[in-house]
């Protein structure tokens, strides 16, 4: 039986919150703490209500174009939420929760990054003078927009057409053009929402290419028991996309995915480009955490033979790549007509009556979606939940435990009437004092002697002599492609070279190189940087955690109280979660050095070009196309070189930016994890020392008032401590 979480999450927030008041009537026994320190368990209890409230399950559906992810999420969800078949040329990353009303919030890029992006896209254009002058360029600004238009007016046809097909850079920036008349009142608010009758234009921001240009990424709300209020399935568009940004901005996805669902269509197999793509998620680390659905469509098979024919080679051929892999064959377009039999058109009703008539493919096809299903709640979703929930558990069941031995200890110091306990508490006080600050300066030091290796791991990852630097330099040095395509005859003794092309083809491979090869291994490195900062800290934490169990025990002999065995409070690594409000930077960084590679490279390239030609017209009876190809790999030289500097630098800063905003970050709020799980241990006890001491100083009437009070509220932790004890029943038959 898989976790109900809303019901779960509602219960564990109503055990926090008692908690929570537990330790507030606590504190209000000891006005001396309550300053101090009510603010801190306050934080405390709010940060792990925040967790449950905000905790997300993410889970990718991945898969090359058509291969039926939008059809896939819809069966799923048993309607059509998705847009079916978009094709874009940009990447939009559709998020589904579950939610109250039918909702879509369609989130905008900023004026910023759509500028950016322009000014990007525009270097990559042939030279002329429109666009050397769009550093300064503004969407929001008509003078801007007409700039655009113009430069794109101008270009020549042979100028727009790469490998049969409209240059995408144009299209795109086209796209940015068309769509902002219809977009320009909804940008400043970086969102629009779509819900009742509009809910279904929101489809268009995923399918129309002037609208999608614009979208950062869309969240759909739907009032649904399918799915989990917890998990979020996200439609990443085309893994096999040769636009090297749309391969970024699904990495940047994936790096915050906890399961990955790749689809592969019956009707091709496992294609090249699928491959490519597997290899790039082992590449990153991510195939531990992948499983693969196989998407049949009814009508692409003769029979079931034909079917398993195709199921057996692919899934040979994924265990090729995860010999352990998880695989389910099923059809996602049966599974949502199926569930949506009066709405379908007349013409999917017959599709539907045929595929009937293949009683033994349907039935294995559908036994398939139903394993998947089981697997999908009680292997992703009631696992995860299972471990996220038992781990707020952890935390406040210690807590319960803290706050019930610190009672104990009080009711039987105050009981005992020991003339000797101040002299023999000030002496505690202070040896947890000194424990603490060595724990501290220990922890701090040892922080900057750690953070200095990690600066130094990453300078290596990075530096000019390191694996990723060499593997992108040697690409650049070894690109060749056929430089006769570039060269048109324009009369018996002319020719012109299609520099822009050129360009565009060099820039086109090593985008996608640095997407398929370097971003990977750059996830891969900072993954196992972060195993390996939590894995530091909490050796050396553990170092110290007997030493805080000894001084606690060494506490409880002053008031003969039995001392519990020794048990560790210390977060383990393989479970290690905490909130962090910053990210790894983006893999689209990655890409962001086309500013640097500045356009004079081509235009320079053109003089040599045309000088060389003149001369040979009059001079040589080589062939022109010989010298125009020498010339050419001239010009490929130069943008090389260009590059490697473009490359290097920014590089170097995106180093820094991994180094600063994310790794030195990450490191020390690790630190701080493991430091505070030590330090409030001892401080639990510290607190009460002061109050202690007074209450020794009162009459008895008043010493007895207060251990009744005391006692009410130790029963009441007893009943919490069921009350725990009872949701983690709850959670194991789960």
């Amino acid at each position: 039986m898989s976790i109900n979480s809303s019901q779960l999450s509602s219960e564990i927030l109503n055990t926090i919150d008692n908690v929570s008041f537990l330790y507030d009537t606590y504190l209000r026994t000891n006005e001396s703490l309550l300053p101090e320190k009510a603010k801190e368990y306050e934080n405390f209890f709010e940060s792990l209500k925040k967790n449950i409230d905000e905790q997300v399950l993410r889970i990718a559906v991945v898969g090359a174009i058509k291969s039926g992810k939008s059809t896939f999420i819809n069966s799923f969800l048993k309607s059509d939420i998705l847009k079916r078949g978009a094709g874009v040329i940009t990447s939009v990353v559709t998020r589904v929760i579950s939610g109250r009303d039918l909702k879509a919030t369609v989130h905008f890029k900023s004026i910023e990054e759509i500028n950016k992006d322009i000014k990007n896209s525009v270097v990559l254009l042939p030279d002329s003078d429109e666009n050397l002058t769009f550093e300064n360029f503004d969407i929001t600004d008509q003078d801007s927009r007409n700039r655009l238009k113009n430069l794109l007016e101008k270009l020549k046809t042979d100028q727009l057409i790469t490998k049969d097909s409209r240059e995408a850079k144009s299209v795109y920036l086209q796209s940015y053009l068309s769509g902002y008349k219809r977009l320009s009142d909804m940008l400043d608010n970086g969102l629009k929402v779509f819900e009742g009758d509009q809910f279904e234009e929101y489809k268009d921001f995923a399918s129309q290419e002037p609208l999608a240009v614009y979208v950062k990424d869309i969240l759909v709300e739907i009032p649904v028991y399918e799915i989990d209020e917890n998990t979020e399935i996200a439609d990443c568009q085309g893994s096999d996309s040769t636009n090297p940004l749309h391969i970024a901005r699904i990495q940047d996805y994936l790096v915050r995915a906890n399961f990955i669902i790749y689809l592969i269509s019956t009707r091709t197999g496992l294609r090249q480009a699928d491959i490519k793509f597997l290899n790039m998620l082992k590449k990153m680390g991510l195939t531990e955490q992948s499983l693969f659905v196989l998407n049949s469509d009814l009508s692409e098979h003769e029979n079931i033979e034909d079917l398993k024919r195709v199921e057996e080679k692919t899934i040979e051929e994924i265990k090729m790549i995860k010999p352990e892999a998880e695989f389910f064959t099923i059809s996602a377009l049966y599974e949502l007509f199926k569930e949506n039999k009066e709405k379908l058109s007349d013409k999917d009703k017959l599709r539907l009556e045929q595929w009937h008539m293949d009683k033994k493919s349907v039935e294995y096809l559908h036994s398939g979606f139903s394993r998947f299903k089981t697997y999908f709640d009680n292997e992703l979703i009631s696992r995860k939940h299972y471990i996220f929930y038992s781990s707020c558990l952890r935390k406040v069941t210690d807590s319960l435990s803290e706050l019930r031995q610190r009672l104990e200890l009080k009711i039987k110091y105050i009981k005992q009437e020991n003339e000797e306990a101040p002299a023999d508490l000030k002496k505690q006080e202070k040896r947890f004092n000194e424990i603490k600050k060595l724990i501290k300066n220990t922890l701090e030091g040892s922080k900057n002697k750690f953070d200095k290796t990690l600066k130094n791991d990453i300078d290596r990852f990075f530096d000019t002599g390191s694996q990723v630097y060499t593997l992108i330099n040697d690409f650049i040095k070894t690109y060749k492609n056929d430089y006769d395509k570039y060269i048109t005859k324009t009369g018996e003794n002319s020719v012109k070279v299609n520099y822009f092309s050129l360009y565009q083809d060099f820039k086109q491979s090593l985008d996608s190189y640095v997407t398929q090869e370097i971003n990977p291994a750059i996830i891969y490195f900072v993954r196992e940087k972060e195993k390996q900062i939590v894995s530091y800290y909490y050796e050396l934490a553990k170092s110290y955690e007997y030493m805080v169990s000894e001084a606690r025990k060494s506490f409880d002999e002053l008031i003969d109280k039995e001392n519990d065995d020794f048990k560790s409070y210390l977060p383990e690594p393989e479970n290690f979660e905490f909130e962090k409000d910053f990210n790894m930077p983006s893999a689209l960084d990655a890409l962001d050095y086309n500013v640097g590679i500045r356009s004079s490279a081509i235009a320079g390239s053109g003089l040599v070009f045309f000088k060389n030609i003149y001369n040979r017209l009059f001079n040589s009876n080589k062939s022109i196309n010989d010298d125009v190809r020498k010339t050419i790999e001239k010009s490929l030289e130069k943008i090389k070189k260009e590059t490697e500097k473009s490359i290097k630098n920014h590089f170097l800063n995106y180093r820094e930016n991994l180094k600063f905003q994310y790794i030195l970050k990450f490191s020390g709020q690790v630190m701080e994890v493991y430091y505070n799980s030590l330090i409030n241990r001892l401080d639990s006890y510290i607190s009460d020392f002061s109050n202690i001491q007074d209450l020794l100083e009162k009459n008895a009437e008043i010493k007895k008032e207060y251990v009744s009070e005391l006692n009410q509220i130790y029963d009441k932790c007893k009943i919490a401590e069921k009350d725990v004890s009872e949701i983690f029943k709850k959670i194991n038959s789960g």
